[in-house]
């Protein structure tokens, strides 16, 4: 071997390329590196995926941070390119300057531009596969995803994504970067090409608009809205940009036109009848967008066109129908590099087991072992009132402040709640008594997110009406939250709220955890989801609720229950393992409600209970040197000064009862952490409690 080969640099894989963009906070997904034929299940057909096209099913949707999975992409597509979202995940957007063949030459156009208006400053650059060039330029809000700004000139803005640095094709044609520059602004002409506005015509002038629908009754239609609009006196105007964005909403629900047209549009309209100014901007886009989402709930079916001879009219409805389906991110070919990805699963995960031969066997992941299983989802079910969601708030917290609670072990880690059932002021005071129990402060909490959303229409799923279960907006935001904030447990309160179907059909049950099911196995993550028990649930002691499908389709289900003695300890509480895939059926556990969270119900005085106790007893003691410092004498006996009377009364001790106070006491005096002395003439003497490491009088008569 020659000293030159010998010097060569060892050249990175695709995984640790895609590793690297992870380090620089970009979301990274595996793109095709050559066109590949899959099979559409739903048709039959076969299809060619053009490279460059995404190949998991939710796209640059489904760009990542969490290096994990991340590596299991890459260990199932190893030759895979690096596809990155562009807009405000990774800061930047990028123009495309394409080159032939197949493309117009977009360097004459950029040259052109420059002459015109300056050479651009110097940025980020990086050659692209065909001997193109992206500009990588810093995020603005205003830059969309836009094709074809000019001849061979394209934007990646929000909504797009590129092919990354790095990346090779099967052909070995390779993306790589130019330099190593900081991410500049784009100058202004850029900005104002990349951003065109229509122009602001006044109230009364004449209106002239014109779409770019591709089919003719849509264009015709688009127009006549428009021109309805613009044309609308005043009394009428804001009911009417109302009106007109829903039937525009129609057109893009029907994906016969783009939203961005439409919204351009109908606020050019809005600026021609003078309600644009007359209401102020903000408050014409809130109504443009609020009846473009309703109208794209109601998509618009395109009337068969009339024909002039005696040819049986063609049946379109497949046609359409299909074409909607498939949407355009099923092209044939990528013209660019945001060729958007199916919408569906188009071909079998087929794995031929005897290649797992001489592999490590995996190790199977728990979120709490033999509780809780990694990448599902768990069912924690029990009666109201049972402190079911503080259990599971309990142990997201234990995950985010990285200890052991209630004698579990959950795996530390990021956590996200969403809570429908109760406010933010009641999640505040729970958790301030959970970490309190755990000695640590609320500031400790920095892994965990909340979603409060009592006073919210909080439903994830409804049924439409075929009875197939459909995600609302929420779950499409909630979605959005997890896949930025990467947690390791999701908790998600309760079924009740967050179901919009029927809970008895079992279908509809099943579609339901399947969804949770397909979250938690990207985002690498946990799912509990608690839910109410039904009155045989209940009386049966087995926690179910409605269908059995809610059962069926977890993977592990819980009942947190009371005893039905009603003699029992009130505070007393069972938890309860009714089902586990992975582990042993039937485990239970003993909870006791201690100040505010759940302990272990330990017999005698163990430590196990320690959690509590030891909370219990740091509050005595703050409290009373609190007490000695301000002058406040208290003592052990009942009376006007009983310490843990007074203590209790103290907003320090907020979440910790007399009862609890009184028993460390007791604990304290035994092994001489604090002790009694006596103050005043013999005929007279009154007691007082110190700590004993601050009698600093008895030290110095011990030392002479």
């Amino acid at each position: 071997m020659t000293a030159a080969a010998l010097q060569q640099p060892e050249v990175p894989s695709p995984l640790e390329i895609a590793l690297g963009y992870n380090r620089l906070q970009w979301p990274v997904f595996p793109c095709r590196h050559a066109p590949e034929d899959v099979a559409d299940l739903q048709t039959g057909e076969i299809e060619t995926r053009g490279a460059k096209t995404p190949l998991i099913s939710n796209g640059l949707n489904g760009a990542s941070l969490n290096a994990p999975l991340i590596g299991r992409w890459w260990a199932r597509f190893p030759d895979a390119m690096i596809g990155i979202p562009t807009g405000k995940k990774i800061g930047a957007w990028v123009l495309d300057i394409d080159v032939p063949p197949g493309h117009a030459d977009g360097r004459l156009w950029l040259a052109e531009m420059e002459a015109r208006h300056g050479k651009l400053p110097p940025t980020r650059t990086a050659t692209t596969a065909s001997g193109g060039r992206h500009y990588f330029w810093k995020y603005s809000s205003d830059v969309k995803n836009r094709a074809s700004i000019g001849p061979g000139a394209d934007l990646r803005g929000e909504g797009g994504y590129v092919i990354a640095a790095g990346s090779v094709m099967a052909d070995g044609r390779r993306y790589a970067w130019d330099n190593d520059f900081d991410i500049a602004e784009a100058p202004l002409w850029l900005i104002e090409l990349a951003t065109p506005q229509q122009s602001a015509p006044t109230p009364g002038q004449a209106f002239d608009y014109r779409t770019r629908a591709t089919d003719r009754y849509v264009e015709a239609s688009v127009d006549d809205e428009l021109r309805i609009l613009a044309s609308t006196a005043q009394g009428g105007r804001g009911h009417q940009v109302n009106a007109s964005a829903y039937n525009l909403g129609r057109f893009v629900g029907a994906n016969l036109l783009s939203r961005s047209e439409a919204e351009a549009g109908l606020f050019a309209a809005a600026q021609a009848n003078g309600v644009a100014q007359k209401d102020g901007e903000r408050e014409t886009w809130a109504k443009i967008r609020r009846g473009l989402d309703a109208g794209m709930l109601k998509p618009k079916h395109i009337p068969e066109r009339e024909v002039a001879d005696n040819t049986p009219p063609m049946d379109h409805s497949r046609m359409v129908e299909r074409a909607r389906e498939k949407s355009a991110a099923q092209k044939l070919e990528a013209a660019n590099d945001n060729v958007p990805s199916a919408p569906t699963i188009t071909e079998l995960p087929v794995v031929n087991p005897a290649d797992w031969q001489g592999k490590e066997v995996p190790p199977r992941e728990w979120f709490i072992a033999d509780w809780i299983p990694h990448r599902q989802v768990t069912i924690l079910s029990g009666d109201g009132g049972v402190g079911k969601s503080l259990l599971a708030l309990q142990f997201g917290a234990a995950s985010a402040l990285a200890v052991d609670t209630a004698g579990l072990s959950p795996k530390p880690g990021k956590v996200l709640y969403l809570g429908a059932e109760d406010e933010e002021d009641e999640f505040h005071r729970r958790l301030a008594d959970i970490v309190r129990g755990h000695g640590r402060h609320l500031s400790d909490l920095s892994d965990f997110r909340l979603v409060p959303m009592a006073d919210l229409d909080a439903l994830l799923a409804v049924p439409d009406a075929k009875g197939v279960l459909q995600p609302t907006k929420v779950w499409t935001k909630f979605c959005e939250l997890a896949r930025s904030f990467e947690p390791r447990f999701i908790v998600l309160d309760t079924v009740a709220d967050l179901f919009g179907g029927d809970e008895i059909k079992r279908g509809q049950a099943r579609q339901f955890i399947g969804m949770l099911r397909k979250l938690a196995i990207e985002l690498d993550c946990s799912i509990m989801l608690l839910a109410h028990p039904s009155q045989e649930g209940i009386r049966s002691g087995t926690g179910s609720s409605g269908s059995t499908g809610w059962k069926n389709s977890s993977r592990s289900m819980l009942y947190f229950s009371r005893s039905d003695d009603k003699e029992a300890d009130t505070d007393l509480r069972f938890l309860a393992n009714k089902k586990i895939n992975y582990a042993g059926v039937g485990n239970e556990i003993r909870l006791r409600w201690e100040s505010g969270c759940f302990v272990p119900e330990v017999a005698g005085s163990s430590p196990a209970i320690g959690l509590l106790k030891r909370q219990a007893e740091r509050t005595f003691i703050d409290l009373l040197r609190t007490f000695s410092r301000t002058g406040q004498h208290v003592g052990a006996s009942p009376g006007t000064n009983f310490a843990p009377a007074k203590m209790a009364k103290h907003p320090s001790a907020v979440g910790v009862s007399k009862k609890s106070l009184e028993a460390a006491m007791q604990r304290l005096l035994e092994d001489g952490t604090i002790k009694l002395v006596w103050e005043g003439p013999a005929s007279k003497q009154r007691q007082r409690l110190i700590v004993t490491a601050d009698d600093y009088f008895s030290r110095k008569r011990d030392e002479e």
